[in-house]
């Protein structure tokens, strides 16, 4: 019995990899827009496609299309009984086509009628591995004779459409590493921070040297910026992959930042750093996801000991800004004032203008930026007029339901 799709089509493989490159169903993207309008554009054909064969489902998806006709250029698929698509995945190769009318594939398929396509030209379009995802083709509805140069254009555009694809497949399995490895350190940071708490409750009331109590404090805090770094690499995976959800819940900011700074005191010490919080009361609960905004605080104040002078203070406050119904977070130090044309970049992923706050702030004050701007907020810097700076950010007082909230992609 002859298989309904042809065997290269329903591989097995060549599906898995169709399902995992988080191209289906997805909505149009001008990486691939650019590529079809120039394809048609080059080669002066009414419509051009970018097409994926998925034979699970039955069907070729338009990832990107230019001037195809309605309905099919919102419905964005076709089954795969109108499909030339399907025939250039099956054969692993460019198929050609002047007149569908008169060509053996073209009267098989009803697609030549009741689309209008007369003359077809398609590209195989391939996964790194060599499996072929789907087609990229420009379609005329008259006849046509293909001209050598206008298949090398094809054929090129293509191969562009395959390096974007490539470089999507490599920031995934980036991310998916990425992911893994924050889960696999958080299990050894665990039993640090274990230990380091029961060696801090030991030398409470026994006849230890004050110097056990400071050797555990020290394990503790830096098993909490380890944390904290594992955390910014788990934030970062997915705003990358626009899979970033927010828990959220109402609940105090103040007890919030309180225990930031209480895990941060020790790293203050070191340096004759003052922690300070000024909080008024909050008549208002604030929902947000607490481990987000936490790392938002963690980040900011750790920011501000690292790059504060010896002996001087760090301030955090917290208000109420009751004609914006929002709450507003600042972070004050006395370090170095930053360039004011560099303040505006300094919340902005890869800036150079964070040497202005310290080479070692790393993603911190980007991916800041991301959860702040997630929960409906806002993230800026000032410089203080009396030397120092001050960092903000504000969160809305609760308008919206708590619980879970998938922030969506732009």
């Amino acid at each position: 019995m002859v298989p309904a799709h042809p065997i290269k089509v329903a591989s097995p493989d060549r599906l898995a990899e169709v399902a995992g490159a988080g191209l289906l169903d997805t909505p149009m993207e001008e990486a691939f827009d650019r590529l079809t309008r120039l394809a048609a554009e080059i080669l002066r054909a009414p419509v051009s496609l970018f097409s994926l064969i998925d034979s699970a489902q039955d069907r070729e998806f338009f990832k990107s299309s230019f001037g195809l006709p309605e309905p099919w250029a919102s419905k964005r698929e076709i089954p795969l009984a109108y499909s030339f698509c399907k025939k250039v995945v099956d054969s692993g190769e460019p198929l050609i086509i002047s007149d569908t009318r008169e060509h053996p594939e073209g009267t098989k398929l009803p697609q030549a009628v009741g689309l209008g396509v007369v003359a077809y030209a398609g590209i195989p379009v391939r996964f790194p591995t060599g499996e072929v995802a789907g087609a990229f083709c420009v379609i005329d509805t008259k006849p046509r004779h293909w001209t050598n140069f206008e298949i090398r254009t094809l054929e090129n555009l293509t191969l562009s459409v395959m390096s974007e694809i490539a470089l999507r497949l490599v920031i995934q399995t980036r991310e998916e590493l990425l992911e893994a490895m924050a889960h696999d350190l958080r299990n050894p940071l665990s039993a640090v921070l274990l230990s380091a708490e029961m060696l801090s409750r030991a030398s409470t009331g026994i006849s230890a040297p004050a110097q056990f109590s400071i050797l555990a404090q020290r394990i503790r805090t830096a098993g909490r910026r380890m944390e904290s770094l594992i955390q910014d690499l788990a934030n970062l995976t997915q705003l990358e992959s626009h899979s970033l959800i927010l828990e959220k819940k109402e609940q105090s900011l103040g007890e919030l930042a309180n225990e930031a700074l209480e895990i941060l005191n020790p790293l203050a010490e070191e340096k004759s750093i003052h922690l300070r919080i000024k909080s008024t009361p909050e008549i208002h609960a604030a929902a947000f996801d607490t481990n987000r905004i936490y790392q938002v605080f963690f980040t900011l104040i750790t920011n501000a000991i690292h790059y504060s002078p010896a002996n001087s203070e760090v301030l955090v406050e917290i208000n109420i800004k009751t004609q914006a119904q929002t709450l507003q977070v600042s972070v004050s130090d006395q370090g170095k004032t930053i360039p004011p044309e560099d303040l505006p970049h300094l919340f902005e992923r890869f800036s150079k203008s964070r040497k202005s706050v310290g080479s070692s702030v790393g993603m911190g004050l980007y991916i800041s930026y991301e959860l702040v701007t997630a929960h409906g907020g806002q993230i800026w810097a000032e410089n203080r007029a009396g030397g120092g700076r001050t960092f903000y950010f504000t969160l809305p007082i609760t308008t919206e339901p708590k619980g879970l909230r998938v922030v969506p992609k732009d």
